[in-house]
């Protein structure tokens, strides 16, 4: 006798946005929509004002969106190596994340 699989089904394995972690892929993917997950590793290097700010990785530099409540009492500096987790946020010129959260990584 077989398992019987759950009602629903789909598919499990990997997705595309799980080789999305550096500046550079999320700069070149073409296929990115709005609310595509993204998880990037570098530094917050500049602030540009309204709760955006200039990200960086050895791949390159991005434009991000970080909410005052996401920083969770935290001070980040641009010596910081952070982790970033949040969403691409298209517009008309380029992808840029909307972070959900940040961590300071030791």
């Amino acid at each position: 006798m077989g398992t019987a699989q759950a009602a629903g089904g789909g598919f499990e394995g990997p997705s595309a946005s799980d080789n999305l972690n550096t500046v550079e892929d999320v700069q070149n993917a073409s296929w990115l929509t709005d609310g595509t997950d993204v998880t990037l590793i570098g530094h917050v290097i500049m602030s540009l004002g309204k709760e955006r700010y200039m990200f960086a990785d050895d791949t390159g530099r991005m434009p991000i969106k970080i909410d005052d409540d996401e920083w969770s009492g935290q001070t980040v500096n641009p010596n910081n190596k952070v982790e970033i987790r949040g969403e691409i946020e298209k517009d008309s010129s380029a992808n840029a994340v909307d972070v959900d959260s940040i961590k300071i990584l030791k």
